[in-house]
């Protein structure tokens, strides 16, 4: 018996097959011209990352490790041991069909290139393009609350391989993910173009200012494991609390881990356009590379049961009524949302025509646009653990702003080593309630134009009533390019002057995951 569901995802192996897939944004809407929907599930894992380290004791921080470092709804393999060697090579990417425990028929490819007399075969399994079940075996480092076991092989049995006269037997299935967020920081091949290349810009900038290509997972690790980061311009979490632990693994993997591989596959698609190629699908591969940008600047919760998600682009949401910067002042989308979506669709365009060099000026926008909520929440925990000014200081609330600095600061400090040290020695973890607003706020300003931002992208801090608090305003613009930022952002008006903020229907269904946890956890 073949279900829909099955038959579905069966249909995703047909050479051709397409459907038409989930649109990112609001008013401005950006359209994958390819399928990234398993990509965007990296916002399930963190989804459970977060309702288990909230619970804020020591069980919580370890399940919510797990899922960090094994994954548990993209890219779902299963490894089957095998009882006798593979009697010929299977080449990866070739079909492979099994049953489940019903004896439902589960369709897949391998997962990699597997030589003649391999005693593991390693199975992808087929995902369908609509977020509300676009995998039905969901196992890893996932709770078993959370798991999803209809869609995976039996523990024993046989598969069927395309082009092998024979079934191939099994006795025993591990069901692991290929792609995981801790994965993001730690698979330095992924930080370059290739073998033996240079590093991507903004990584080269990330490995210069913490001295280690992993800083990301090193973060996240050390907060894990409550012990002291080994790596410059870190943070001891030997001695923290739980609200300041849970604080620096969910801001660490969203705004470091997976922010920077948004820029990552920004990077890789120029990588990609300038290889060039003689057909007319010469560029498909840079156009997916921007595909999965999207995926993991929105994530797939972006808009589901009214909620904005937890990567990237809720973070900019969220900000942006902390400081006036929504299409709407203090509510609606923020307009860095609104910026990056836009030019994502332009650079789509470029990509297709070819036009690398274009695309690069898109990449660099985007990527000053990406600073801002990241700027935007180390000045408002600033502000809040300034004892003359916030002055509501908390673990919490330290290890918060320590965190978001830490995605940030490389970008400083490549235009300003002396400004970096201020913003790092006033939010360091540890600081215990004496940061000077006054000296981060200027800091960050010094170097806006160095970073591509201006002040009307940043904002100023305002209070519930809308209003700005004292000495947190905007700032302002100087004449020349000494002394701090230059002009303003003209495009800033156009999402804000008769622009509607009001979200698009869902194109994404409801997710569930077992204990669906708020999100709120994330901020």
């Amino acid at each position: 018996m073949l279900s829909f569901k099955r038959f579905v995802f069966a249909a995703m192996l047909v050479e051709g097959a397409r459907a038409s897939y989930p649109a990112y944004g609001t008013s401005q809407k950006y359209s994958p011209l390819t399928d990234v929907v398993d990509h965007s599930a990296v916002a399930m894992d963190l989804q459970v990352i977060q309702q288990q380290i909230g619970k804020k004791n020591e069980v919580g921080i370890q399940a919510g490790g797990k899922v960090y470092t094994d994954g548990g709804f993209s890219k779902p393999v299963a490894v089957l041991t095998l009882l006798e060697p593979l009697s010929a090579p299977v080449p990866k990417k070739k079909a492979i069909t099994g049953q489940n425990g019903a004896g439902e028929t589960i369709s897949g490819k391998a997962y990699k290139d597997h030589a003649a007399g391999a005693t593991e075969l390693y199975v992808q399994y087929a995902t369908s393009e609509d977020p509300a079940f676009h995998v039905e075996c969901a196992v890893g480092g996932l709770p078993s609350i959370n798991q999803r076991l209809d869609g995976c092989f039996n523990p024993g049995g046989e598969v069927s391989v395309a082009d092998l006269p024979a079934g191939v037997s099994y006795s025993n299935v591990k069901n692991i993910n290929g792609r995981t967020t801790q994965g993001f920081s730690t698979n330095d091949s992924k930080h370059r173009a290739g073998d033996g290349m240079p590093y991507f810009t903004d990584f080269q900038l990330f490995n210069d200012y913490y001295g280690r290509t992993d800083s990301g997972d090193e973060w996240v690790s050390a907060a894990i494991e409550m012990r002291n980061t080994d790596m410059q311009h870190g943070a001891d979490f030997s001695s923290a609390d739980f609200a300041a632990r849970v604080e620096a693994i969910k801001k660490g993997i969203a705004f470091q881990i997976i922010a920077l591989y948004v820029i990552r596959e920004l990077e890789d698609a120029i990588a990609d356009c300038e290889n060039g190629c003689a057909t007319d699908a010469c560029n498909d591969d840079a156009v997916h590379a921007l595909d999965e940008a999207a995926a993991f600047y929105y994530g797939n919760l972006w808009n589901t049961d009214g909620g904005i998600g937890n990567l990237h682009y809720a973070l900019s949401r969220k900000r942006c009524g902390n400081f006036n910067t929504c299409v709407e002042g203090t509510s609606g989308d923020a307009v860095v949302n609104l910026q990056i979506t836009s030019e994502m669709m332009k650079m789509q365009k470029n990509l297709s025509a070819g036009k690398c060099g274009e695309a690069k000026k898109n990449v660099d926008y985007i990527v000053n646009r990406m600073k801002v909520p990241v700027i935007q929440g180390t000045l408002r925990y600033a502000y809040k653990t300034d004892p003359n000014a916030g002055n509501v200081w908390s673990t919490k609330a330290e290890a918060e702003g320590s965190t978001f600095a830490f995605g940030v600061l490389p970008w400083v400090h490549a235009c300003s080593p002396s400004d970096a040290e201020t913003i790092y020695q006033n939010m360091k973890l540890g600081q215990g309630g004496t940061a000077n607003f006054a000296e981060v706020k200027q800091a960050f300003e010094n170097n806006y134009e160095c970073m591509g931002i201006y002040c009307n992208n940043v904002g100023g801090l305002v209070d519930s009533d809308g209003n700005y608090y004292e000495g947190a305003e905007p700032c302002v613009p100087s004449k020349s390019s000494s002394g701090g930022p230059v002009g303003e952002d003209i495009d800033v008006a156009k999402y804000t002057k008769g622009s509607s903020s009001a979200a698009s229907n869902s194109l994404f269904a409801a997710v569930t995951l077992g204990a669906v946890g708020a999100l709120s956890l994330m901020f």
